[in-house]
């Protein structure tokens, strides 16, 4: 699997202080994943989460990572661009 692909989208709405920006990937030019989120913690350190939809309280997965490898190499390559971006908006 290789991502080919990633599209940062800049949250300048309502909770943009936690929910940093929106991304979507593209794996070998030919499946998209739309939705991943970047987040900033506490320490206001930024990490990816997954795209999901809630049902009732009840947070429902729509595509995840199988193992923590290829979770890693997700994140890398999203947090990279997301950098990019952040770097070409603030010249």
């Amino acid at each position: 699997m290789n991502i080919t692909r990633v599209q940062i989208h800049i949250n300048k709405g309502p909770g943009s202080e936690k929910l940093k920006a929106f991304a979507d990937i593209i794996i070998d030019d030919e499946f998209i994943i739309k939705g991943l989120a970047i987040r900033e913690d506490k320490e206001g350190y930024a990490f990816v989460t997954m795209p999901y939809r809630m049902r009732e309280d009840v947070r429902l997965d729509i595509a995840h990572p199988i193992n923590e490898n290829c979770r890693q190499y997700i994140e890398k390559e999203i947090l990279d661009e997301y950098e990019e971006v952040l770097n070409k908006l603030n010249r």
